[in-house]
């Protein structure tokens, strides 16, 4: 290292020490700047540069790296977990299992390649090394939740039960634990247990629409529709790109019997989301609860086809919603619910 860069490299550990991550990265790349080929504080600053939430420019100093030095499994598994944060999971799952061929119990790249599996929609394939990080730390509240995801699925799913369960003794406060376990419990249609845990989420996590997603869900699956619709509806207003909301918003409002806002919710949907599916099928189920079935089996027809709608389609559409004012373009909320979200969260 050379003699200038010392001290400030100096000074951005003990700054990283006291928790102060801003400082500390501002002084890490200052020693970079006066040793740009030192290894070591490359690996610092880029790993300061992930934590702090600047992914690109830690991917651009780890590939830097690891070009330098393919075997340097920190930064391997750093440019790992920046590419599984940024959807690059086929790069990101090679370089996990290329620290795992090195560094077989890494616990860093064992928990992303069952991350990446899992985001991947292969829950199978991430159980080996969930299963193999459970092992090595077996009280690791993220390590046991990771696991039960991978097992979430299975026909019986008592082991994910039990993961969850454990993961929850050990730390109450484990926000992905309680959604993991809600989510499970719904699907095993055990509605008031899944709501009591969903609504434990909210408040530790209330900007989290997971959390509103699932708790919509239980509500949904106890037939309070309401709660239901304005659970989805915050969860909608925390992630206003995820198409999935406003067909659940769709659903609802059908239920509710509030076909307009069904219509409107599930046409918002295959605007923002062209090819969604159940979007389509959404939007065909209004318009036939609203009387127009030709045009809702038209709909349905593209869902069936995996199919998107053309423009024609789209224009007649927007006729029905522009011909009967009763149908609201800008869907509301019931005025009525239990949901417990601060008025200022939103």
């Amino acid at each position: 290292m050379k003699p200038d860069a010392r001290p400030v490299f100096e000074k951005a550990l003990s700054l990283e020490q006291a928790g102060q991550c801003e400082a500390a990265l501002g002084a890490y790349l200052d020693a970079l700047d006066l040793d740009p080929e030192n290894m070591d504080i490359a690996y610092r600053a880029a790993t300061a540069l992930l934590r702090n939430g600047h992914l690109d420019e830690a991917v651009s100093q780890l590939r830097r790296i690891v070009f330098v030095d393919p075997d340097h499994i920190g930064a391997r598994a750093n440019l790992g977990n920046c590419q599984l944060l940024l959807g690059d999971l086929g790069n990101a799952e090679t370089n996990f299992e290329h620290v795992l061929q090195v560094a077989p119990n890494n616990h860093n790249a064992l928990y992303g390649l069952a991350s990446v599996r899992l985001k991947q929609g292969r829950a199978e394939a991430a159980q080996a090394p969930a299963t193999q990080l459970a092992a090595l730390i077996p009280d690791s509240v993220p390590a046991l939740t990771l696991y039960a995801e991978t097992r979430a699925h299975d026909p019986q799913a008592s082991a994910a039960i039990a993961a969850f369960r454990k993961a929850l003794a050990i730390d109450r406060s484990y926000a992905p634990a309680l959604t993991g376990l809600a989510d499970l419990l719904i699907r095993r249609r055990r509605g008031p247990e899944a709501r009591g845990l969903a609504e434990e989420a909210t408040r530790l996590d209330p900007a989290n629409p997971v959390a509103w997603k699932i708790l919509g869900e239980a509500f949904q699956l106890n037939g309070a529709f309401e709660d239901a619709y304005r659970a989805f509806d915050t969860a909608h207003r925390k992630a206003p790109g995820d198409a999935s909301h406003l067909v659940r918003l769709s659903v609802v409002s059908r239920k509710l019997g509030e076909l307009g806002r069904a219509l409107a919710h599930a046409f918002a949907a295959v605007v923002m989301d062209p090819g969604n599916k159940a979007a389509l099928n959404a939007l065909g189920a209004a318009l036939t609860g609203l009387g127009e079935s030709t045009l809702g089996r038209t709909v349905l027809q593209c869902a069936a086809n995996w199919a998107r709608l053309d423009a024609d389609t789209l224009a007649r559409i927007r006729g029905v919603m522009d011909r009967d004012a009763k149908l609201p373009l800008t869907p509301k909320m019931p005025e009525t619910g239990t949901t417990n979200e601060p008025e200022k969260a939103g």
